[in-house]
């Protein structure tokens, strides 16, 4: 009766493990997701107008890596 106790407290430690992972890794996805978004926007912006967009988007790209 021990070995399935302990047994079952096992699996639940590797399931709670497990939902902390995906977490963590969903909320990094976000993160980077939301950062990649920015930079394309940016690069975009820039390939139609250089001179003018190049201080703004390295201000954007600042500001985003700021927030982590």
């Amino acid at each position: 009766m021990a070995d399935t106790d302990h047994i079952r407290t096992v699996q639940s430690h590797l399931q709670r493990g497990e939902k902390e992972a995906r977490a963590a890794l969903e909320a990094s996805l976000k993160d980077n997701l939301a950062w990649i978004t920015l930079f394309s926007t940016a690069a975009k912006k820039e390939l139609r107008r250089p001179s003018i967009n190049a201080k703004k988007r390295r201000l954007v790209l600042d500001l985003a890596s700021d927030d982590d």
